[in-house]
C-alpha cells in the first residue's frame, strides 16, 4: 500500500480507504418496507475492516446518516483495539431538523454539536479525525456553523474538518469563516468536472478525499450495460 499526507492536516493515509455506507445495513420504514444495502451481515462487514487494515487501508469514511448511525456503530466495533492505526473520517448533516428558512444559530450550534457527540458514542472514540459537513448550511448559518466546528477542535473532539461538495462557491464562502483543511470530492474516470477544483485544493494545500471513484461499480466491469443504465 501506498501512504499519503492529507493536505495540512499532515496525516499519512493509504492511497485506498473504505467507504463505510455499504455496511450501513438495512433498515424498515413505519409503513414496513425496507432500505439500505442488503446482502451482507454485521460479521461480514467488519470482518472487511480487518482484512483491509491487513492490506494497509488506514482510512475509513463513514457518515451519520449512513443506517441511521449503524455504519458508524460497526466502525467503532470494528476499530476496536485497534484505533491507534485507522484515521476516521464521518460526516455531519448540518442542516437536519433545522428550519432553513427561519435563521436560529442556536438551533444551528446545538444540531452540530449533540451530532458530534452522537459519532463520538457510535465510533467508540475520543476525538474524530476528519469531520465533514454532509450538506452546504445556508448562508445565514455559515458563520455559525463553522464556529461550531472550530470549538469542537478546540475541545479535542474532532482534529480537522471540511466538506463534502463539488461547490466551489460554497466552499470560498465557508474558507472565508475558518479555514477548510479538507475536501470530499466526487471524482472518477466517468465525472470529471471536478478537475479543476481538484487542482484548485492542490495548491492550496487542502487535503481531499475522493468519492465514487469507481463509480459506484461501473468501473469494476461489474454490470452489464442495461444494469449501468439503470445506476444513480
Amino acid at each position: 500500500m501506498n501512504y499519503r499526507t492529507l493536505g495540512q492536516t499532515g496525516l499519512r493515509v493509504s492511497e485506498v480507504g473504505l467507504g463505510a455506507f455499504p455496511i450501513s445495513g438495512v433498515q424498515t420504514r413505519p409503513d414496513g418496507t425496507e432500505l439500505g444495502w442488503p446482502g451482507t451481515t454485521d460479521d461480514e462487514s467488519i470482518a472487511l475492516i480487518h482484512r483491509s487494515e491487513e492490506l494497509g487501508v488506514n482510512l475509513i469514511d463513514t457518515a451519520e446518516a449512513y443506517g441511521n448511525g449503524h455504519s458508524e456503530i460497526l466502525t467503532g466495533k470494528a476499530l476496536q483495539g485497534r484505533r491507534d492505526r485507522w484515521i476516521i473520517a464521518t460526516k455531519v448533516s448540518p442542516n437536519q431538523g433545522i428550519d432553513v428558512d427561519e435563521p436560529d444559530e442556536a438551533a444551528v450550534r446545538r444540531r452540530l454539536t449533540e451530532a458530534c457527540e452522537g459519532s463520538l458514542r457510535r465510533l467508540q472514540t475520543d476525538a474524530i479525525d476528519l469531520y465533514q459537513l454532509h450538506a452546504i448550511p445556508p448562508d445565514w448559518a455559515m458563520p455559525t456553523v463553522m464556529q461550531t466546528l472550530a470549538d469542537l477542535r478546540t475541545a479535542g473532539k474532532i482534529r480537522w474538518y471540511g466538506i463534502s461538495t463539488n461547490d466551489r462557491t460554497a466552499i470560498e464562502k465557508l474558507r472565508a469563516l475558518r479555514p477548510i483543511h479538507i475536501l470530499q470530492i466526487g471524482y472518477n474516470l466517468l465525472e470529471r468536472s471536478a478537475d479543476a477544483l481538484l487542482h484548485w485544493s492542490k495548491a492550496e494545500n487542502i487535503g481531499t478525499l475522493i468519492r465514487v471513484p469507481l463509480a459506484k461499480g461501473m468501473l469494476t466491469g461489474k454490470y452489464s450495460g442495461d444494469q449501468a443504465q439503470t445506476l444513480d
